[in-house]
């Protein structure tokens, strides 16, 4: 009989395998946030939801969430729910040739940055 891996040593592992690519492969190629035009950080904006998106959706899935896991993922989906209408209105007025303001763009990014700090001690 095959023995399972512990949860939290899974949820070690997958938050390793994140960050790795977020740091190593995810970056390569990508220009500084300031020198993006308003498609590339709508794209970028996208990215960040879609793999924020995924990180809940297998904390959602994983029925042995510890307490603290399960804050986590209810803090997730929060900011999940807040941003996403955000980004939509963002990539929306960028593909009407629009020009969103730096007020838009910080109100994304703190939520954002909310997203990929929580559960990391940042």
């Amino acid at each position: 009989m095959a023995k399972r891996m512990p949860v939290r040593l899974f949820f070690m592992l997958f938050a390793l395998t994140l960050t790795s690519c977020a740091l190593f492969g995810g970056t390569q190629g990508t220009k500084p946030f300031l020198d993006m035009t308003p498609t590339e950080k709508a794209v970028y904006f996208q990215k960040i939801y879609n793999g924020q998106y995924d990180d809940a959706l297998a904390m959602a899935m994983n029925p042995n969430l510890t307490t603290a896991q399960l804050d986590i993922y209810r803090i997730k989906r929060l900011a999940l729910i807040q941003v996403r209408p955000l980004i939509m209105a963002y990539k929306l007025m960028v593909d009407s040739g629009g020009t969103p303001t730096a007020e838009q763009e910080q109100r994304i990014l703190d939520i954002i940055n909310r997203l990929v700090t929580v559960g990391s001690g940042g």
